[in-house]
């Protein structure tokens, strides 16, 4: 049997989001909302309400660029890991622990563009800088969240896993899939039903199956994510003559003014890291 075009697509490393977007066409004759807007949401970008997949989680580093006075001599230090001994559990696992909103073609393009001699990270406002010079003899003149390439694959990886199992499984059932219609096949309710709920296994293992609308999983537990913005700024934020003294950053929205507070519902960390509540007007 003549293998589907979208099969040699993905086996042969081509476009990931190209690939998405003719599985969204398939996946819509079998009439899934919950795996359409799977798709979807890899294709277009998850919302901030949305609940994102465990696996575009990612591991962050807090490393900044600082000075410390010791010996009777200053040191300077550039992309260096920060002291995290003032930051609670909690702040701490919120600081490391992130997921990724954006499209997938965003974060392929991360990966494509990954400079070595720069850094893709999440700017950390001025305000917290004291929480990791409280105690110490550095002087922090900027920090942030570092990305590590490998981490981006990571998502990148798993997506194509799912996109590949899946497809692997519906050519299987309905053959060549280049000119796939459910209205060929002589199907009852319960075998399409069956078929539906094993694509969903395969895309959701044990991810909370749920459709992707915002009032369905308002009452349900979205974690601690922080959205990470669309655009890249490729400018150099440090400056000088060696590489590490240059990243590159991913955006994010700041608005910072307590920075002594660490606990509560006002603390500086749950205003840049948790979502922002809807409320009814």
């Amino acid at each position: 049997m003549a293998k589907s075009n979208i099969l040699k697509d993905i086996t042969t490393s081509k476009n990931l989001e190209s690939v998405l977007k003719r599985l969204y066409v398939i996946l819509n004759d079998l009439e899934s909302i919950d795996m359409v807007n799977w798709v979807k949401k890899e294709l277009y970008g998850y919302e901030d309400d949305d609940q994102v997949p465990e696996y575009r989680s990612i591991i962050t580093n807090i490393m900044g660029d600082y000075e410390m006075i010791g010996y009777g001599k200053i040191w300077s230090y550039k992309h260096h890991i920060l002291p995290t001994i003032n930051l609670d559990e909690e702040t701490l696992d919120n600081l490391t622990h992130k997921k990724l909103f954006q499209p997938i073609a965003t974060i392929v393009n991360m990966i494509e563009n990954y400079n070595e001699n720069k850094h893709l990270s999440i700017p950390l406002p001025v305000s917290s800088y004291v929480l990791f010079q409280k105690g110490t003899t550095i002087t922090i003149s900027n920090a942030y969240l570092n990305i590590d390439k490998s981490e981006l694959i990571k998502v990148i990886n798993k997506v194509e896993s799912k996109v590949l199992d899946l497809v692997v499984y519906l050519e299987k059932k309905f053959g060549n899939l280049d000119e796939f219609d459910i209205d060929n096949f002589d199907l009852n309710k319960k075998e399409i039903t069956s078929i539906v709920d094993n694509c969903k296994s395969i895309i959701f293992n044990n991810f909370d199956i749920q459709t992707f609308d915002n009032s369905s999983i308002k009452s349900r537990n979205l974690g601690n994510e922080t959205k990470i913005n669309k655009k890249i700024n490729k400018s150099n934020t440090g400056k000088g003559n060696y590489s590490s003294e240059k990243h590159t950053d991913v955006n994010t929205e700041i608005n910072i003014t307590n920075n002594n507070k660490t606990s509560g519902k006002n603390s500086w960390w749950k205003r840049l890291f948790h979502k922002k509540e809807k409320t009814n007007e």
